[in-house]
């Protein structure tokens, strides 16, 4: 089994802009309590069930937003969030987090 979510912000861009996104977050979850000194690697992408990490991690590299027309408006954008088996099945049971910082290029 593979682990997969997604998660929504909200991004609001000016009209005629070609916004684009990307995180420079380390993409590790870290394990608490009874998981301390486990870690985990997952994937950010704006795919659900994307199989590889494909959210550029830096400005440069930057990704057009899937699905969004820069209109002024406040729109839900989805960034999915997967961990592959192979990367959680020999860590530690317990609690795992990571804070994740997206940016927004327009």
């Amino acid at each position: 089994m593979t682990a997969d979510t997604g998660g929504t912000l909200q991004i609001a861009c000016t009209t005629g802009t070609s916004p684009k996104i990307y995180s420079t977050t380390a993409r590790t979850l870290t394990g608490s309590g009874t998981a301390t000194g486990g870690s985990i690697a997952f994937n950010l992408s704006q795919t659900a069930g994307a199989a590889a990490d494909n959210l550029p991690t830096t400005a440069l590299g930057a990704e057009a937003i899937t699905g969004y027309t820069a209109n002024g408006a406040e729109q839900t954008v989805v960034i999915y969030g997967r961990v592959p088996v192979a990367n959680y099945g020999n860590q530690p049971a317990g609690p795992y987090a990571a804070t994740i910082t997206m940016s927004v290029d327009y």
